[in-house]
């Protein structure tokens, strides 16, 4: 096969499985691309980012689209789409000091 010709040094074999890892890779980071918005334990590439304005922490994109809002059992956040596909929400509560003073949370039993 393919891999027995690369590992005796067979130049045809190496230039096609050269070929070959290009086309795979690239596939692999499209599709890397298309999920990474639902997974959970990705960076936050807002780390990465060098920006004053709030980006996604998907992919780093400042295309927020900010619509509706997302609660917590202690909080409401503004919530966004990013062209990128990835659902978030804002880091800060859009709830005042007064607000959330009488706030009181539910302790699971």
């Amino acid at each position: 096969g393919l891999w027995r010709r690369c590992i005796t040094g067979d130049k045809t074999a190496l230039n096609e499985m050269l070929r070959y890892n290009q086309g795979d890779v690239r596939t692999l980071e499209e599709l890397y691309v298309m999920l990474r918005p639902w997974i959970k334990s990705h960076p936050n590439m807002g780390l990465y980012v060098n920006s004053d304005s709030e980006v996604c922490p998907n992919c780093g994109g400042s295309e927020l689209h900010w619509k509706g809002s997302y609660y917590t059992p202690a909080g409401k956040y503004r919530s966004f789409r990013c062209r990128c596909g990835a659902i978030g929400r804002s880091r800060l509560s859009g709830l005042d000091k007064e607000q959330r003073k009488n706030l009181t949370i539910s302790v699971a039993r």
